[in-house]
């Protein structure tokens, strides 16, 4: 791989390889603006600069704007389009599209590993950057060699959804057992004596494997139904069952045989709940999206074997930007699914159709192999999946256009010189001043961020008690004092509003506190802390009093204005964020004090 650096403000397409790769257009700052892929590098980059009088005057701009090139050459186009969406990933250039969601997806792992006797079913996370690298470079680490062993089933559109499923799964197959990885591990060291019983075992979620109640072969055979489920082969497994089941009841074995016809039960119910079937029998995932101003949303049905497995909405950003750079030619919304498949199916490991709702170019194949095929929906049924897709699409994206609303709403009652995308709130928790602890919830765009969310240990002591009660304002200012530090403004970003949890006293000091950060601040006599102190005062700020849900806000004459925050349902749903997030974390030093007693 080789990487070829220009610093240049007039083009010379000699300095461009002609190899297949990536550019990265970056501006006066240096700072990256887009990023794009191309089969042929020279040629790609130089119809930038031609001089094309039809070429959109928008996108004219832009390149006049260009101050530097990096170019990446791969070995292959495949590695290209994969290391594009990597640095789309990375850096969020301002006229890429940009896929909203920067979360790992959650696997189900299955599999006996390197080593291990027994098979161990586990649900992991993962990212594809550093596999990319490693291909790149020709490299393959042991621990990658060992993944091999494993079959993966997903991505799965969260953890909790995988989570009740495996737990429903194990009712029926008993599989948990706590001990499986001290038992291959005494395997290893060809220990057989049998272990105590783990505690799922009592509660018939684990066959009995580390006691010795169960046969390696009986073992192995749930997990193989276990795999069989998440293949969505429902049949089969329900064959299983009900041939188990008449086995029993032919030898007089009733008890046993009431218990198959539970299981049964318990699968036909998991099976009632999957109500999209027989889409050609295959694992197909629908994708549909539905386009609204600069913004788009892409709806994605899991399906496998004909059962509908899971759903989850994407947003896309920086939609009519991100086209100044594509081929006008072509349907906006093709290009925008071809976007989404190249970032989110970098992390597939497992073989998948995809059917869209517009007609997408082939050579977004080999972005993955595991990419079966990618087809616009042909058939009734599809079209019907992909019409349902794009009305769940639709509906996502009015929802946030409401939450858009609301916060000009806010913006108005309360009279703020901006509309408040990032609002922070914070809230104190403790009994009798023991275990204190404060919480920051934040919404952006009107929606729940809880990867943002934080919370604070009270460190000054002497601070908890006045007079024998708890010092909640004190508290309030600790918080607020280590959140608007300076090292944490630049880490976490600037708010837009801050939500205080209680009345005028809690709006009182932190009022002061800001005061007295802005004269400390101003003894420092440097252009930072000038822009620091500015920033500063013009903080938005407000209390919410939960009694008669009224909203303290402080004016410029030092009088407080009272609005009612009924109507105002984000603040409400943010301060109850904030309490239910710091409760969580009393409650958490709580138990931990007593458990260690």
């Amino acid at each position: 791989m080789f990487i070829f650096l220009i610093f240049m403000f007039k083009f010379d397409s000699k300095k461009i390889p002609s190899s297949p790769g990536v550019y990265i257009f970056k501006n006066k700052d240096g700072v990256i603006i887009y990023v794009g892929k191309a089969k042929n590098l020279k040629n790609r980059v130089s119809s930038y600069f031609l001089n094309n009088q039809d070429r959109l005057y928008k996108k004219h701009l832009i390149v006049d704007s260009i101050f530097d090139i990096e170019t990446i050459s791969t070995n292959s186009e495949k590695e290209a389009l994969i290391l594009e969406s990597n640095l789309i990933k990375k850096n969020s250039p301002k006229y890429n599209v940009l896929l909203k969601d920067n979360s790992e997806y959650c696997f189900v792992r299955i599999g006996k590993g390197k080593n291990n006797f027994y098979s161990t079913v586990d649900i992991v996370r993962k990212k594809t950057e550093s596999a990319f690298i490693e291909t790149l470079v020709g490299n393959e680490t042991k621990k990658n060699k060992k993944e091999n062993n494993y079959k993966y089933f997903g991505p799965y559109t969260s953890k909790k959804d995988i989570l009740n499923i495996l737990d429903n799964i194990s009712k029926v197959f008993p599989y948990k057992c706590l001990k499986i990885k001290q038992l291959n591990i005494r395997m290893q060291n060809v220990i057989l004596q049998p272990l105590s019983p783990c505690f799922n075992y009592y509660i018939k979620k684990c066959p009995g494997i580390c006691c010795d109640k169960c046969s390696d072969l009986e073992y192995e055979e749930n997990i193989k139904n276990l795999i069989n489920f998440l293949n969505g082969k429902n049949d089969v497994i329900l064959e299983y069952l009900n041939l188990k089941m008449m086995n029993f009841a032919a030898k007089k074995n009733y008890e046993v045989a009431a218990l198959y016809r539970d299981k049964i039960s318990i699968i036909e119910k998991i099976s009632n709940k999957q109500f999209a079937r027989s889409v050609d029998n295959k694992s197909v995932d629908i994708i549909s999206i539905y386009k609204y101003a600069d913004l788009a949303c892409v709806n994605l049905f899991n399906i496998r074997n004909g059962v509908l497995l899971g759903k989850r909405n994407f947003i896309l950003k920086n939609v009519l930007s991100g086209f100044i750079f594509e081929d006008q030619t072509r349907e906006h919304e093709s290009i925008l699914i071809e976007k989404f498949i190249s970032s989110y199916y970098l992390d597939t490991m497992e073989n998948v159709n995809l059917v869209t709702q517009y007609d997408v170019d082939s050579s977004i194949l080999v972005i993955n192999p595991c990419i079966l095929s990618a087809k616009k929906a042909s058939n009734e049924k599809q079209k019907n999946l992909v019409e349902l897709g794009e009305k769940n699409a639709m509906e996502y994206i009015n929802k946030n256009q409401i939450n858009g609303k609301n916060l000009e709403k806010i913006k108005d009652r309360l009279a703020l010189d901006k509309t408040p995308k990032r609002i922070e709130c914070f809230d104190i928790s403790n009994i009798g001043g023991s275990f204190a602890v404060g919480s920051m919830s934040v919404f952006i765009n009107g929606l729940p961020a809880k990867e943002e969310y934080r919370k604070f240990k009270i460190k000054n002591i002497n601070l908890k008690l006045v007079n024998g009660e708890p010092n909640d304002f004190a508290m309030m200012e600790e918080v607020l004092e280590r959140r608007l530090s300076e090292k944490n403004l630049k880490e976490w970003g600037w708010p837009d509003l801050i939500v205080l949890d209680g009345g005028l006293p809690q709006l009182s000091t932190v009022l002061k506190l800001i005061g007295r950060l802005s004269a400390t601040a101003k003894m420092k006599a440097s252009k930072e802390n000038k822009n620091y102190v500015e920033k500063l005062k013009n903080i938005n700020l407000v209390s919410l009093a939960k009694r008669e849900e009224d909203v303290y806000v402080p004016q410029n004459d030092n009088s407080v204005k009272l609005v009612q925050a009924k109507s105002l349902y984000i603040l409400r749903q943010i301060r109850d964020e904030a309490h239910r997030f710091g409760v969580g974390y009393f409650r958490k030093l709580y138990r931990k004090q007593f458990s260690g007693k």
